[in-house]
């Protein structure tokens, strides 16, 4: 692999971090801030911390999509399909957590395979943006 490749994935997975922590900031602000509201005489130290903690998914939701771009890119792929790779798995992910979510719902047949293609389709938005903004 080039030394372009790797900047051009460097740069990528620089963008994809920086957009994961600003999206879960937002997310613990908002969580600050509704606490606040709902329990005005908690402190905001607890509520902070309390946020910080809920709003981690939004961090470690990104990690995967993240780790295959890395893998990826260090098996010679162009980050432009890594980043497909990436989207993809987080298409499979997000089918796989509705296939969850259905069995701990107790869901059977059109049920849970409505739960697992619902979830996949937020996936599926992602890949059609990408095709659009690109």
């Amino acid at each position: 692999m080039t030394s372009s490749h790797e900047a051009q994935a460097y740069r990528v997975l620089v963008a994809a971090g920086v957009t994961l922590v600003v999206y879960y900031l937002a997310h613990v602000f908002t969580g600050v801030e509704s606490a606040r509201l709902a329990h005005p005489m908690e402190t905001f130290l607890r509520d902070l911390r309390k946020s910080t903690r809920h709003e981690s998914s939004v961090l470690l939701g990104g990690l995967p999509a993240m780790l295959v771009v890395v893998v990826a890119v260090l098996f010679g792929v162009s980050t432009s399909v890594a980043v497909d790779l990436a989207l993809w798995t987080t298409v499979g992910l997000l089918g796989l957590l509705g296939w969850f979510v259905g069995r701990a719902s107790r869901a059977t047949g059109w049920r849970l395979a409505a739960e697992v293609v619902g979830a996949a389709l937020f996936g599926m938005i992602l890949v059609v943006l990408k095709s659009v903004l690109h």
